[in-house]
């Protein structure tokens, strides 16, 4: 065990002290080490890891970090987790981020090897009820925050996203089975799909090429910094929209998939090329924000068509698609309430027009798909989240200095 308890650097800028007695620890370390060794950082265990609360992290200027603050700190050191660690680092993210720190440590020695003692049935049996449950409480929650505390509407716009997608994570990591079935570095990932961080999945992870995401990073950068030259405020707000669409979903959760799978995690992107799409069905089901599309399958199209039936289960599962965007959308932008459920249902009567038509030449169905997913898009984005949302955090970031 040697080799996975010691990692030395040629130039250390700190020391990690872990629980060597925790199998799901030495895991983690086990996966980590290069990474750790890149940004000099050694590895040593505790002498009573079993008794300690939290990893430490000790950094040669003085520093100690403890927990959550530790993991977030080495993020920020790596590229890939600069962006999502920076998120997590802010506030009230850092208070959830500890929390959940909390519930892993205290369970750590039950986590895989099958060596926990707690009943695994409770998880895997559990009411989806309570799933629900929780998700529409801390969104709920995450919603009043931001007229409470009076935030900023953009900053309450990643608020809720954020507890929405937390949500999201947890019933699907309930549905699968919890700890008994899914590593916890799930958490760690944006997509929903668990298969590819099933412990009987270990060891299937892919190369995945970074030269296209780089590529959308790059464009999605240039456009962030064109935005100051566009005059008209809704052409300035599609540009900041389009610009993150390809930072994030096109660019760097490619590159968070690419870190995974070279762990050994067969994490599949969450974009997957859309332009290929060959129908409505093929676009929103397989290929657009599978994060989201994911979730959406097993919590909602699934058990609406089983009950009403394809086409109220289509409609009603598109409903509730378009009542979750306008959560994150028109309630921070106070405006623009019922256009994102407008939106939505037009593309719920667009599958089923294009199931019902039968647009089987490939041609004619991708046509259809573009027309029915760009023409009603302001609809989506509309020109209040635009103006009141999207723009204030562009600026931000394209003029820091004038703020």
């Amino acid at each position: 065990m040697t080799e996975l308890t010691n990692i030395t650097v040629t130039n250390p800028q700190g020391t990690l002290f872990y629980d060597g007695t925790c199998g799901f620890c030495l895991r983690g370390i086990k996966r980590l080490r290069k990474a750790l060794g890149t940004v000099g950082v050694e590895v040593q265990p505790f002498e009573n890891g079993a008794e300690q609360p939290e990893m430490i992290l000790k950094w040669n200027d003085g520093r100690i970090f403890g927990g959550a603050d530790a993991a977030i700190f080495l993020a920020k050191r790596n590229p890939i987790g600069f962006l999502p660690a920076t998120i997590a680092g802010l506030f009230p993210f850092i208070y959830l981020a500890r929390a959940i720190y909390k519930v892993i440590a205290r369970n750590r020695h039950c986590i895989g090897d099958g060596a926990c003692k707690i009943d695994f049935g409770d998880i895997e049996k559990a009411d989806p009820k309570t799933g629900w449950i929780f998700t529409i409480v801390i969104v709920g929650i995450a919603a009043a925050l931001g007229f409470v505390m009076k935030l900023a509407p953009w900053v309450h716009m990643w608020v809720i996203a954020f507890a929405m997608w937390f949500g999201f994570k947890v019933m699907s990591y309930r549905n699968a089975g919890g700890f008994a079935e899914v590593d916890l570095y799930f958490f760690f990932w944006p997509g929903m799909d668990t298969t590819g961080f099933a412990y009987d999945n270990r060891g299937l992870g892919k190369t995945i090429g970074l030269l296209t995401p780089t590529l959308f990073v790059l464009i999605g950068t240039g456009l962030l910094f064109a935005i100051p030259a566009f005059v008209h405020p809704i052409a300035k707000g599609w540009t900041g929209v389009i610009a993150m669409i390809c930072l994030l979903h096109f660019g760097s959760f490619v590159w968070i998939a690419a870190f995974w799978n070279r762990l050994g995690f067969s994490a599949e992107p969450i974009m997957r090329k859309p332009w290929l799409s060959r129908g409505l069905g093929d676009f929103w089901g397989n290929r657009w924000n599978r994060a989201f599309s994911d979730w959406a399958r097993d919590f909602l199209f699934r058990p609406l068509t089983a009950r009403f039936g394809t086409t109220a289960g289509t409609v009603t599962g598109f409903l509730a698609s378009g009542i979750a965007h306008e959560l994150v959308i028109s309630l921070p932008a106070r405006g623009g309430f019922g256009l994102p459920i407008l939106y939505f249902l037009i593309q719920g009567i667009g599958l089923l027009i294009e199931k019902k038509a039968r647009l089987r030449r490939r041609k004619l169905a991708r046509i259809w798909m573009w027309l029915v997913v760009i023409i009603p898009a302001p609809l989506l984005f509309h020109s209040t989240f635009i103006e009141k949302v999207f723009n204030p955090m562009t600026n931000l970031i394209t003029n820091p200095w004038t703020h």
